[in-house]
């Protein structure tokens, strides 16, 4: 540049967009999932964990998935659920609540996960059982539930372990409705101090959240 004066960098041009995944491809997953050996079935299902899990494929997919999901083989398990979790609808509530018993925290993690985007009462229960297990899968995926896992919630307040009651207490805070004031209520005389702060706080997040009709 003439002159020794500092150069104007140039712009960075944006980067290319992904190309979307092609119908043979999503067609070449399918059968690799019905009809490839233990490698293929899980590279199949690991690629669909990727991809954009689109609706005409669904039905498709999750029907090639749910043999992996009670595979032998962990690492089968493990990738046919990262494709469930991702592929998932309200029909796959009931295989994501059978995979929250599995050995496997991985699986069961990620199971927690896609349950929360269901707001499903009978998911919730299932999850709030899982609390020893995984609490931070557990509590995060009952908050994503939100209402419909008050009552499941609910229960952990009477637990043994006065951790897992604070943190009853603080998601009701985050989601509950009047129906779970009593039980707050007397988590607020909880022989915990911790328990006893977090209830009286959830008590006061729900009355200005949902105040008295007249």
């Amino acid at each position: 540049m003439a002159g020794g004066g500092v150069g104007v960098m140039p712009r960075s041009r944006p980067e290319p967009r992904a190309k979307s995944a092609s119908t043979s491809e999503y067609q070449s997953a399918i059968a690799d999932l019905t009809q490839g050996d233990a490698f293929k079935k899980r590279q199949a299902a690991d690629w669909l964990a990727r991809s954009e899990p689109l609706p005409e494929w669904r039905t498709d997919v999750l029907k090639g998935i749910e043999p992996l999901l009670s595979d032998t083989d962990l690492f089968g398990r493990m990738s046919g659920t990262r494709a469930l979790a991702k592929w998932a609808d309200a029909s796959s509530v009931p295989s994501l609540i059978r995979l929250l018993e599995d050995d496997n925290f991985v699986v069961r993690g990620e199971s927690m996960k896609a349950l929360g985007r269901f707001p499903n009462a009978q998911a919730a229960e299932a999850i709030a059982k899982q609390f020893d297990k995984d609490r931070i899968n557990a509590k995060n995926a009952l908050l994503a539930i939100g209402p419909p896992a008050e009552a499941a919630v609910g229960k952990l307040l009477a637990h043994a372990d006065w951790s897992i009651r604070k943190d009853g207490c603080e998601i009701l805070g985050a989601i509950g409705g009047r129906d779970s004031l009593p039980l707050l209520q007397t988590a607020a005389r909880d022989s915990n101090g911790l328990v006893r702060m977090v209830a009286g706080r959830a008590v006061l997040a729900i009355q200005k959240r949902t105040p008295v009709r007249r």
